[in-house]
């Protein structure tokens, strides 16, 4: 298949695009004080619709007014009130006004466990979903994991025949290896065991 189907039209829901090239969300902290699209945050998106792209997609974007959002140490732009709409329909008008690009916006309710602590209200931090238990399938564990057990000196991996062989266990088999892995993996390398069972004890 040749590169041709990528400068045909597309629709993507109620949306028609031009050609099939997106420029994917970049945080390029050009962001104006408090959140506000800047001239620079428009001079960057217009240079990328000039370019050709049928679609932008924005940079993150938190609609989010509360302290506990996680993501202003980064400044991203905001979404959170009437006085910002006004600039980001700015920014789209700008990329519009270019070969007809369309433009969709990355929203984001805040950056969770990712986020830092408000930098104005201090002790005010990043809120995200409670830590929720889930058991690992250990057949899921690739080449990464099995270096990092044996950088730890854990042999486990070894002694059941290799990742390969443990990823290809079927459910019964897989039933019968289990407990003789976590019960290893706790006597020899409590921090991977906490990981794998789902939980984390004090200390870890």
């Amino acid at each position: 298949m040749g590169t041709e189907i990528l400068f045909e039209p597309i629709q993507i829901g109620n949306v028609e695009l031009k050609n099939r090239i997106a420029m994917s969300p970049m945080n390029m902290g050009y962001t104006g004080p408090e959140g506000y699209a800047s001239d620079q945050s428009n001079a960057w998106y217009a240079a990328r619709a000039r370019g050709g792209f049928g679609l932008i997609i924005t940079e993150c974007v938190v609609a989010n007014p509360y302290p506990w959002r996680g993501s202003d140490s980064l400044n991203p732009l905001l979404c959170d009130s009437q006085k910002k709409y006004r600039y980001l329909s700015q920014m789209a008008d700008v990329i519009h006004s270019y070969k007809g690009a369309k433009v969709f916006m990355q929203l984001s309710p805040g950056w969770g466990r990712q986020g830092h602590p408000d930098m104005v209200n201090e002790g005010i931090a990043s809120g995200a979903p409670s830590a929720i238990p889930m058991e690992m399938d250990i057949r899921n564990m690739n080449l990464g994991w099995a270096k990092q057990l044996k950088r730890l000196g854990i042999t486990m991996l070894d002694q059941l025949g290799g990742v390969e062989k443990l990823q290809n266990l079927s459910d019964e088999e897989y039933e019968g290896v289990k407990e003789i892995v976590f019960h290893y993996l706790e006597k020899n390398a409590p921090e991977f065991f906490h990981i794998v069972k789902g939980h984390r004890e004090e200390g870890f």
